[in-house]
């Protein structure tokens, strides 16, 4: 919501990368493509997303002992994702 020209920019050079990922036509260079990367680029939204949300729960687990998050636990983006 803060930026969305930024957020569009980024899905579109996801988009490219997975075009070029397929050796389909891609405007994303090998340079763009080195520069991004060198800078952190997340490439893969979703992979991400699970990598974080598991490092969360590895979290909970060392400081709770289980893995059963509870649906009215203050982290509820981890709860909904422990549940789905």
């Amino acid at each position: 919501p803060e930026n969305q020209h930024l957020a569009q920019w980024v899905r579109r050079q996801r988009y490219q990368y997975k075009l070029k990922k397929r050796k389909q036509h891609s405007t994303i260079t090998n340079e763009r493509q080195a520069t991004l990367q060198q800078m952190g680029f997340v490439w893969d939204s979703h992979k991400a997303l699970w990598i974080e949300q598991f490092e969360a729960l590895k979290r909970f687990k060392k400081e709770h002992g289980h893995c059963t998050v509870p649906s009215n636990y203050s982290d509820w983006s981890l709860a909904n994702w422990v549940k789905c």
